[in-house]
């Protein structure tokens, strides 16, 4: 009688198999990171880049912009950003991607005055505002991928994150005057 379900003598039988396997699943991750970081040079092509914009890479799986002059305690208090960018939240069960914009640091109550500025402003709004005391200003779900749409998901998940940054960057940057004086006050 034997310890190993059927499942775990099949992988131990291919052993070499299931390396290979696994050493690609890292490889892929290291490469949606890459597309990912690529990100940096489309935005800096834009002009309102060059005002002060930064690209942050946060983690593997995420980045943000923000401006130079947003810092509170060497964080940036507003970030437009993309999390959970990953192959399993693209592609698989996990929840997918989400493009945001978030106060950092608790400040609820700031992200809830963008929020509701947001909303009542002139500026279309791309996602959804979030009134919730959570930190996020604005969500969106990056569309998530069949299987096979693997070769047409970079030019459209690319579309969908650079359209998100640009907009929020404007849109963000109309309350820079606002902002500063929450971050002088803080």
């Amino acid at each position: 009688m034997s310890v190993f379900s059927d499942e775990s003598l099949l992988l131990l039988s291919n052993w070499d198999t299931v390396q290979d396997i696994l050493e690609a699943h890292r490889q892929l991750r290291r490469e949606f990171s890459q597309l990912l970081f690529s990100l940096e040079s489309e935005l800096g092509k834009n002009d309102w880049w060059q005002d002060g914009w930064v690209f942050v890479k946060y983690q593997d799986v995420q980045v943000y912009i923000s401006h130079r002059n947003w810092l509170v305690d060497d964080t940036h208090l507003v970030w437009i950003g993309v999390e959970r960018f990953a192959p399993e939240n693209l592609f698989g069960p996990e929840a997918g991607p989400e493009l945001y914009v978030w106060v950092s640091g608790g400040r609820y109550d700031f992200a809830q005055q963008l929020a509701e500025r947001i909303a009542a402003g002139e500026h279309e709004v791309v996602g959804e505002i979030d009134l919730r005391a959570s930190g996020y200003v604005v969500r969106e779900s990056v569309r998530t991928f069949l299987p096979e749409e693997a070769e047409e998901f970079v030019p459209v998940v690319r579309k969908q994150i650079l359209d998100f940054f640009c907009h929020y960057a404007k849109v963000i940057w109309s309350f820079d005057a606002l902002i500063r004086d929450y971050v002088e006050t803080s």
